[in-house]
């Protein structure tokens, strides 16, 4: 194993464990403003689907940063934390809905999307456009 997978792997932990930490926190917080009546319960789903969001985007940036291979360690971060939070919800709650997980994943899966490619819409520079021309002729 390469000195990179390894420091990769734990960046993919760390990583994991910030979305997971950040999950629990944010969900934490939905349920306070909830309790205080601040957020409606209508609109409690939105809540954990913004909570997911947020989590999968602190987590997949942490594992991403310094990377050698930023999608694979972002997608591994979001995915094992994904499993750990349904593994948690198991033991919680006896009776998950399939749609409702599905939901969270797809939520996550969006989350840690966005962290790793955010240059998706940017202009490139002169340079890069120059280069761009020459290889066309």
């Amino acid at each position: 194993m390469k000195q990179t997978e390894r420091k990769d792997g734990g960046r993919v932990a760390l990583g994991a464990a910030v979305t997971l930490a950040a999950y629990l926190g944010l969900l934490a917080l939905a349920a306070l403003l909830l309790e205080r009546g601040s957020i409606g319960e209508g609109r409690a789903a939105l809540c954990v689907t913004a909570c997911a969001v947020l989590a999968a985007f602190a987590g997949a940036k942490t594992a991403a940063w310094g990377a050698a291979k930023p999608p694979a360690s972002a997608a591994a971060c979001v995915g094992a934390a994904f499993g750990a939070a349904v593994l948690l919800g198991f033991l919680v709650n006896d009776a998950l809905s399939a749609a409702r997980t599905a939901g969270i994943a797809a939520s996550m899966a969006a989350g840690g999307a966005c962290a790793v490619f955010p240059r998706a819409g940017k202009r490139r520079g002169k340079r890069a456009r120059h280069d761009a021309r020459a290889r066309r002729r």
